[in-house]
């Protein structure tokens, strides 16, 4: 994701400010920045690495003096010449560089050159008519439904995942020094070891569902536990708990889909992102039909015109879109 050099600089600037507030008026200044949009949300995760990177060096090569010094060079840096958070970081690391120079007798190990703010550690997962599971470096595991898309970051500091769209689940390898977080669509999930989904299919209202354990999850001012089978969504970025998740399906991850006595619109509403086909189920509102079966997901259009044929359905199609009617009363 290319990233804007003002938004960068906004989000370390962010950072720097609430580095001493309490953590909850910290987490909400944070938060807010964040679900300003995706841009931001990009902007403030490369700033957080660029301190923690900064953060990393200091305690082993810089005294206090040399660290202000350093922050002083960088705040300058961004305010005068208003580069990208890169250029600001090559800036400092070289003036630490020109410094030692000076001094001559410095015996500190020089630092490794700077690393880009993008880090080069960060995988982008797309996913199209396929499912995919994705071991990750810190022993988790990641699954990403059709049509999906994830930015992954695994290293000694951070754990962290941007689910740009769809649906993905987590197992998560247990880790109390490096929380691993969720970001999708306005809500963060933070776990240390645990499994959940998160699905932003409808990206105006994302949900969240614990499958063990346990998980944070914060949306606008709020933070809340949720527990094992417990289910959450975000409607108008307000957080509001969902009936038990026990019963929620984890069949995709396998390529199919099991329907338990499901009502026959909510049957075509789960496999129609599987399909090829915008299929519009308001004629079957008052359908009292109910649907059993395993059903291929690379087979959801044969299933979706099996169950029409099964049920005598009407049908109404205009180009992709597919309108769905009961069938017609039987004459006696």
């Amino acid at each position: 994701m290319a990233l804007n050099d003002a938004l960068l600089q906004e989000a370390l600037a962010l950072i720097e400010r609430t580095a001493k507030l309490p953590a909850q008026d910290r987490e909400r200044l944070l938060y807010n920045f964040r679900a300003r949009g995706e841009d931001y949300e990009a902007a403030l995760v490369a700033a957080e690495r660029f301190a923690n990177q900064l953060q990393h060096y200091r305690p082993r090569r810089f005294s206090a003096a040399e660290q202000r010094a350093i922050k002083g060079e960088a705040r300058t840096a961004r305010l005068r010449e208003r580069r990208t958070m890169l250029s600001a970081m090559a800036c400092v690391l070289g003036g630490c560089a020109l410094w030692w120079a000076f001094e001559g007798d410095i015996t500190q190990p020089s630092l490794p050159p700077a690393q880009p703010l993008v880090s080069t550690e960060a995988e982008v997962f797309r996913t199209g008519r396929r499912h995919q599971q994705i071991a990750l470096a810190d022993g988790s595991t990641l699954w990403l439904d059709w049509r999906s898309e994830a930015e992954v970051e695994i290293t000694d500091q951070v754990r962290w995942v941007v689910l740009r769209r769809g649906r993905a689940a987590f197992a998560v390898a247990e880790d109390l020094a490096r929380p691993f977080s969720v970001t999708a669509s306005g809500i963060v999930t933070r776990v240390t070891g645990t499994e959940f989904v998160v699905d932003a299919r409808d990206a105006e209202s994302p949900m969240v569902s614990v499958l063990k354990g346990s998980v944070a999850v914060s949306g606008q001012d709020q933070t809340i536990e949720l527990t094992r089978n417990a289910r959450i969504q975000a409607v108008k970025r307000r957080l509001q708990r969902l009936p038990d998740a026990s019963e929620y399906g984890l069949d995709w991850r396998e390529g199919k889909l099991v329907l338990r006595s499901a009502p026959l619109g909510k049957a075509f509403e789960t496999l129609a992102p599987y399909t090829n086909l915008r299929v519009d189920v308001a004629g079957l509102a008052e359908a009292s039909a109910r649907v059993s079966g395993t059903y291929f997901l690379d087979r959801a259009d044969d299933a979706v015109f099996a169950l029409i044929e099964t049920h005598r359905l009407r049908t109404e199609r205009t180009g992709r879109t597919l309108r769905l009617y009961p069938p017609l009363p039987t004459r006696h």
